[in-house]
């Protein structure tokens, strides 16, 4: 895989986060049982969470893969949207290979926002949204979230928070949207980041 240029999303779905709305950030998340129901095919450990809990053995394989070999195993078994191009690269480096955790904001409703800030409230997390799915990260995740190509007020996060979600991961960040703080990414060793575009605005005002 050319990483400048393109990216298969072929690194193992460990998926955890039901899409719904953004404001500053909006966010819910699917339960254990949910995580469960849309993972029928896995037939391996789960974390506690109800995510798939791919091997270290499997996510180290993954590492000398190509991406043509990639494309033809994810084809034939019937995986035909799995190829993304057209990337920015930060801290450009080996394959990135890891267990993906998966976000997706949308437009900001306030009657869903309010909702989710209730339960939020009731499980005792801080911060806005986008601090809830970096709290989720565990070792050897990736973090993916489609903010729909949004740029400007689309940047799902700077320096601090990246260096929260490489301090839980230890691992790298791909967004269809964009990231601020370009300047403090670089200076995170290891810290790889996929994304279409930077821009200094915060995350606001939903996709």
């Amino acid at each position: 895989m050319n990483n400048t240029t393109g990216l298969f999303a072929a690194l193992i779905i460990s998926f955890s986060l039901l899409p719904s709305p953004p404001a500053r950030a909006q966010l819910d998340l699917f339960s254990k049982e949910q995580r469960i129901e849309f993972t029928p095919q896995w037939q391996g450990d789960r974390f506690p969470d109800g995510r798939p809990n791919v091997a270290d053995s499997v996510l180290a394989r993954l590492k000398d893969v190509t991406a043509d070999e990639a494309w033809d195993v994810l084809q034939d078994a019937g995986y035909k949207n799995q190829f993304e191009g057209g990337w920015k690269v930060i801290n450009p480096g080996t394959r990135l290979v890891g267990r993906v955790v998966t976000a997706v904001f949308m437009p900001q409703r306030p009657d869903v926002d309010s909702v989710i800030h209730a339960n939020g409230k009731k499980e005792s997390r801080i911060g806005d949204e986008n601090s809830w799915i970096i709290d989720i990260l565990k070792p050897g995740d990736v973090l993916v979230v489609d903010l729909f190509g949004k740029i400007r007020y689309g940047t799902i996060v700077g320096d601090n928070l990246s260096t929260a979600i490489y301090a839980k991961s230890h691992n790298g960040l791909i967004v269809n949207g964009a990231v601020r703080d370009v300047t403090g990414i670089q200076e995170i060793p290891g810290f790889q980041v996929y994304t279409r575009g930077v821009d200094p605005s915060g995350l606001e005002n939903g996709c």
